[in-house]
């Protein structure tokens, strides 16, 4: 139950950022998140039971939930990457141009640097689903340039975006696509890879102050004592060699090498070959999570005598960490060759967000720390206090404050580290620059002569809240809260007060010249067309529930068999049941399309294999059958004198 969820998870934040707790001081107050543990247990099965679960795992789930939820969908003009993906697809269809088919991106390898639960990206990133100019054609080549953009807080905050480019090793054609991420996955390299990096880098060994030695060199005794060992320090939550952060980031931005049984099907040569693929940031968000890849899962039914724990010990920055090395702008490479033709890339947009204009430094404010071995361990977390700025250490019900010295840097137990952007002095200044010359006189002429005798405008509340909090709040979008008709959605139960923020004209066109145009809210009235539509589509509800459910009583001499897919689409319709709470889903699940039944049956027009009753089909009679058809259309039919849909005819 998808909105029972987020319900609990709304209960929680609303109770962490109020006086609602438990406790008779200010020492003792707490709150309890039962709900949401909850919430995720009723809907992860794998949840359930008191063994060995997986924080990245969980947090991947809370995030997507959340997302699915609050998602709202925006033309892509307003994607928070709008000018990045816009130099990228010029980029293409320059290159498509010269000679590649229109599905150039059809065969094109996906990188394989996904997290390890299936949805850590927001939407499909699977090359398939990107569309690529016709030569001649100005059409976009690539997806997120094409479709609309799914838009909530979660995207807004954690959502990174990588750039792919594979390069044909014999003619050179190149081809690009990008990805969504929510967290990067960082696999911990070897010794051995560490040194390969870092010589085609050109960095000296002691940068990272890795261990020396090499298995290669020991005699089999030493290498068998070193197997021993490093079983031990997986069983048991031992360290071994270190690593920096620095090196995880190196590797997984590496060029690969397509060869072989990977070898890249070249569009240009018309068959495969081998290539070169290379990656980088073409989009960094306000929070970048990474997750230490630190359990090898080998065995088929999860953790067993195969898997491993990896305990390298890694050092992170506590502030200041730089992507810039790994971002798309003039002159940079994806991966790890410099002089490597499957990075270059052109300069960016000096407005976009990986330009030199924005930070790219971005300081620890989180730690999530496994302790143990792979058959029992524990979860630790380290967070900073936004509001005080201090640290402190949660271990179940204790929780203690840090100083700063105090927190972990260097850990063999850190898994999952979230760092937050730190907002450039340029754009500080813009936003000082905006509040000391236009908003604060717009609001105080407002409040002094009436907002009705000031040329205004309304801007979302969710945008200014982005424009406090984020580096870059991106274009100025009331998609959230307005109609098509230029005005308020007619949300259930929410003051205007507390949607949107009255402006002037001149403020509004100040914002749109800093951050992108948006939709403009001349009104904070509901729209009437969207109210009437609403209604209308309440009262269509009713009317069909009452209908189906009078016919359904009336007995027949034939049964007419019917998808219980479709069926439970019209169900939730009609019930309106887990209607979205989330921004732009006012008007609550929408109706089912077209009856469709062919589901059932095969291409000869016969049922299909193992269908099940209720399970894959359900029974009505004939007087429900010809209301469903008369109001949606569709079909084909299927009629029988028995509720079995094997039976003749």
């Amino acid at each position: 139950a998808r909105h029972h969820f987020v319900s609990h998870f709304a209960d929680l934040l609303s109770a962490v950022w109020s006086n609602r707790r438990r406790g008779s001081n200010s020492r003792d107050m707490h709150v309890r998140a039962a709900g949401v543990t909850r919430g995720i247990i009723e809907a992860v099965p794998e949840f359930q039971l008191y063994s060995q679960q997986d924080a990245h795992e969980a947090l991947n789930y809370i995030l997507n939930e959340l997302h699915d939820e609050l998602v709202v969908y925006v033309p892509p003009e307003y994607h928070p990457a709008r000018r990045i993906i816009k130099l990228i697809d010029a980029e293409q269809r320059n290159v498509d141009f010269d000679g590649p088919r229109k599905d150039s991106f059809a065969n094109r390898p996906r990188s394989g640097r996904s997290s390890k639960m299936a949805r850590n990206s927001l939407s499909d990133s699977k090359a398939e689903n990107i569309k690529v100019a016709e030569q001649g054609e100005d059409k976009p080549a690539l997806r997120q340039f094409s479709e609309k953009c799914a838009q909530s807080i979660i995207s807004d905050t954690f959502q990174s975006l990588i750039a792919q480019k594979v390069v044909c090793s014999k003619c050179g054609y190149s081809s690009r696509s990008l990805e969504e991420h929510l967290d990067l996955s960082l696999a911990m390299p070897s010794k051995h890879q560490v040194r390969e990096l870092k010589k085609s880098l050109q960095i000296p060994e002691s940068v990272s102050g890795q261990s020396t030695g090499s298995d290669e060199n020991k005699s089999g005794i030493s290498r068998f004592t070193s197997g021993v060992a490093n079983m031990a320090r997986s069983v048991f939550g031992m360290s071994g060699h270190s690593l920096t952060l620095e090196d995880c980031l190196r590797a997984f931005f590496s060029s690969e090498n397509l060869e072989g049984d990977e070898q890249y099907y070249c569009e240009k040569c018309k068959s495969k070959q081998d290539a070169t693929k290379g990656y980088s940031l073409a989009h960094l968000p306000e929070v970048m999570c990474f997750h230490l890849k630190r359990f090898n899962k080998t065995n088929y039914s999860g953790w067993g005598l195969g898997s491993q724990k990896n305990t390298t010990q890694v050092s992170y920055p506590l502030v200041g960490l730089d992507l810039r090395p790994y971002i798309y702008e003039t002159g940079a490479t994806i991966g790890s060759s410099r002089s490597n033709e499957a990075g270059k890339y052109p300069s960016a947009d000096p407005s976009s967000d990986c330009a030199a204009s924005s930070s790219t430094l971005y300081d620890l404010f989180a730690i999530v720390r496994h302790s143990g071995g792979i058959n029992g361990g524990h979860y630790i977390s380290n967070c900073k206090n936004p509001v005080n700025q201090e640290w402190y250490e949660f271990d179940d019900e204790y929780i203690r404050q840090l100083s700063a010295s105090s927190v972990p840097t260097v850990s063999s137990e850190a898994y999952l580290l979230f760092y937050s952007k730190r907002e450039s002095m340029e754009q500080r200044a813009k936003k000082m620059d905006l509040i000391n010359k236009y908003i604060n006189p717009s609001l105080n002429q407002i409040e002094e002569k009436g907002s009705a005798e000031v040329n205004r405008v309304y801007i979302s509340l969710y945008w200014t809240l982005k424009w406090n909090v984020f580096s870059n709040p991106g274009a100025v979008c009331n998609l959230d809260v307005g109609c098509k008709h230029g005005a308020l959605q007619p949300c259930k139960d929410v003051d205007s007060s507390r949607r949107v923020l009255a402006v002037s004209m001149e403020v509004w066109r100040k914002l749109c010249s800093y951050y992108g145009p948006g939709v403009m809210l001349k009104t904070a009235d509901v729209c009437q067309i969207c109210l009437n539509h609403k209604l209308d589509l309440e009262q269509r509800r009713k009317q069909e529930h009452e209908q189906v459910q009078n016919d359904d009583t009336k007995k027949d001499t034939v049964w007419y068999l019917i998808s219980t897919h479709w069926v439970t689409q019209w169900r939730n319709f009609v019930q309106n049941n887990q209607p979205k709470t989330g921004r732009g889903t006012w008007l609550g699940v929408p109706p089912p399309g077209e009856v469709d039944n062919s589901v059932l049956l095969d291409k000869n027009g016969n049922p299909k294999k193992n269908l099940k009753l209720a399970l894959h089909y359900r029974g009505i009679n004939k007087k429900v059958w010809d209301f469903f058809i008369s109001s949606y259309g569709g079909g084909p039919v299927i009629v029988r004198h028995s509720l079995n849909i094997y039976e003749d005819n």
